[in-house]
């Protein structure tokens, strides 16, 4: 094989892995599958309180759009407070084009405070849905720096 060929072939493969990367971008993020408006009342018939917070307790600072944004490379926790008994589903999805699904969990939770740790999440924009019995009761738009 002479060099000039050696040299396409090795041109091709760097385009191609190019492309297959940047398709990533292109397609739609993964869904937890609860879209539309939050049904507040049944929010409010569980919930009296949600905070999503970092480790060290900190709401996150306000992005330019008002939405909470916290610092990569710390765990967040959601601190609910319960009204009666539940289970609830809790899916945190990143939004841009690609992105995935970080957290999804359905957790019983008992009345009072309750604590949901949702890990370490990668620099993106995200919301955070809940939902009781399918039924989607809080949406929450947040970021991680």
């Amino acid at each position: 094989m002479t060099n000039k060929r050696k040299a396409i072939i090795l041109l091709m493969t760097v385009v191609v892995l190019t492309f297959v990367s940047s398709c990533r971008a292109l397609r739609p993020p993964e869904s937890c599958g609860l879209g539309g408006n939050a049904n507040e009342t049944g929010y409010g018939l569980y919930f009296e309180k949600l905070d999503l917070l970092d480790v060290s307790g900190s709401p996150g600072i306000p992005d330019r759009d008002g939405l909470p944004r916290f610092e990569e490379g710390q765990a967040l926790n959601l601190w609910l407070q319960v009204k009666s008994d539940t289970r609830v589903r809790v899916c945190v999805e990143e939004t841009r084009g690609g992105g995935e699904i970080a957290y999804d969990e359905t957790t019983p939770l008992a009345s009072g405070q309750n604590a949901i740790t949702l890990g370490i999440l990668e620099s993106g924009p995200y919301v955070l849905r809940m939902s009781i019995d399918g039924t989607l009761v809080r949406s929450v738009p947040f970021s991680v720096r």
